[in-house]
């Protein structure tokens, strides 16, 4: 498990719910999207990956930041660039 940095967002930003697959590092989306207020507090997981219906990975256009505060299996993840 790597350090997380916490960090707040700054701006409000659209962000998506995903649910974490069984007891591994892998998350599918679950449809809509949610808001996030500028003060909500995000890292970077690097070692989490979030993958397709067909169990292809997803790649962000820059990096993918996680709510640090969040219920299991559940976060919010915005895609930084």
């Amino acid at each position: 498990m790597t350090k997380c940095i916490l960090s707040p967002l700054g701006k409000k930003r659209v962000a998506v719910l995903v649910e974490r697959i069984g007891l591994t590092n892998s998350y599918k989306v679950v449809p809509g999207i949610h808001m996030l207020n500028e003060t909500t507090l995000m890292c970077r997981k690097p070692e989490n990956r979030i993958i397709d219906d067909q169990g292809d990975e997803i790649k962000p256009c820059g990096c993918f930041l996680w709510t640090a505060e969040s219920l299991s299996p559940y976060h919010l993840v915005v895609d930084w660039f």
